[in-house]
Order: C-alpha cells, then structure tokens, then sequence
C-alpha cells in the first residue's frame, strides 16, 4: 500500500510542477511556481522562486530556508535529503545529486547495485553558478560564490564567504565586492 501511495504522491507531484511550466519565468510566475511546489517540500520558508522546467525528484526530503532561488532547468535529486539555508540561489541548468550507485557483482556493474544516498547541503547566502554540479555529500559554508560549471564534491577545500571554481571545486580567493 505504502508504494502505492508514493506512487501518487509522485503523479501528483509531477503533473502540479508541470502544469506551473505555463506560467512566465519571471518573479510572479516564479513565485507561483514555488508556493505550488513548495507545498510537496518538508519544510519550505518564505518568498521561495523557482523557475521554469526545474526537475526535482525525491520533494518531500527537501529543506529550504527565506528567499531561495531556483534557476531555469536545474535538475534535483533529493533521494539523500537536500537543505537550502536562508537566501540561496541556484543557478540555471544546475545539477544537484544527493544520491550515487555503487557496484556489485562479477564483473562489476553499476546497473543494480545499492544506493548510497548523503545529505547536500548549502549555506546561507551561497550563489550556485549555471551549469554547476553538486555531488552527494557536499556542504557549502556560508557566504559561497561557486563559478559556473564547477563540479562540487564533499572534499572541498572552501572556506566560508570564498568564491571557488574548477573541477574539482577548489578556492579561487576570499569572496565579498573586492
């Protein structure tokens, strides 16, 4: 029964997050978007604006703290947990995974093995740049600016209130309007 449930929980969710798809991608029609989508979250805060053709799996583990940003076409797997803090954005066409595959079996396969699923978390005032990839695991500090394209991993060496880049994530320099 239990699946069963999730199974329409998930429908619902999908067809509601698609039908937003009709609105504009600006402030109200994100605004609109959030309220709507939010509703599947466990925990949602104020003034959350998610853009157009977001995907996001796995809702229900997610937290997000006041004034969060959803960029155009981030994709979301929240199967591990995920939590927002306060004013963070994320930017378009971004990639957050909070789950990965592990392989078993001879000859090693991917396919079907275990899921090894690890909380991500971001800090309050983090700045996700487009196109960026963040790996299960990962734990911003606050006051983050990750360059666009960077591959974020639970091995950073980012400090908070520091811009980093590259792939692997690494520090670029202190952040801040310097």
């Amino acid at each position: 029964m239990r699946v069963i449930a999730k199974f329409f929980y998930q429908m619902l969710f999908e067809s509601l997050s698609s039908l937003t798809n009709v609105f504009p991608d600006n402030e109200i029609g994100n605004r609109i978007r959030g309220k709507v989508i939010g509703l599947f979250f466990k925990k949602k805060g104020a003034n959350l604006q998610i853009s157009k053709r977001t995907h996001i799996l796995y809702p229900r583990k997610i937290s997000v703290g006041n004034d969060i940003f959803i960029g155009y076409g981030a994709w979301i797997n929240a199967q591990g947990g995920m939590i927002l803090e306060d004013e963070v954005m994320v930017g378009p066409l971004t990639c957050i995974v909070t789950g990965n595959h592990t392989a078993q079996g001879q000859p090693l396969s991917y396919r079907f093995g275990d899921h090894k699923k690890e909380l991500v978390k971001i800090g309050h005032g983090c700045w996700i740049g487009s196109h960026s990839v963040v790996l299960p695991g990962s734990n911003l500090p606050a006051g983050c600016l990750i360059a666009a394209g960077a591959v974020v991993t639970k091995k950073h060496n980012l400090l908070e209130n520091h811009i980093g880049g590259g792939i692997p994530l690494s520090s670029i320099r202190s952040g801040g309007n310097n």
